[in-house]
């Protein structure tokens, strides 16, 4: 195995936002992207809606930015997710 090298010692993460149906879509991005550590925001097709790239240097560090990325799309606008959540809850695994 390779040992992977890296110029920083951080590491981008992506969380997964679902919007709820009619939210607005520029506020939900602007709040995304306000998020202390979050670097963009991509809009995706299919269910999903948000896709955030995050950059963190620990797991404190990505549970920190999940904490805030949660507050921040509040249950008003929509929910973390992620794929594994999202399959399951379809039926597919």
């Amino acid at each position: 195995m390779f040992p992977i090298v890296r110029k920083t010692a951080s590491t981008n993460g992506f969380f997964l936002i679902k919007p709820k149906e009619n939210s607005d879509a520029d506020k939900l991005a602007t709040r995304i992207v306000g998020v202390s550590g979050i670097d963009k925001v991509h809009v995706t097709e299919g269910d999903y809606g948000f896709i955030a790239v995050a950059r963190f240097s620990s797991d404190k560090g990505r549970e920190t930015i999940r904490q805030l990325l949660s507050k921040a799309v509040g249950r008003d606008l929509g929910e973390l997710t992620s794929r594994y959540i999202y399959k399951k809850n379809r039926g597919v695994l």
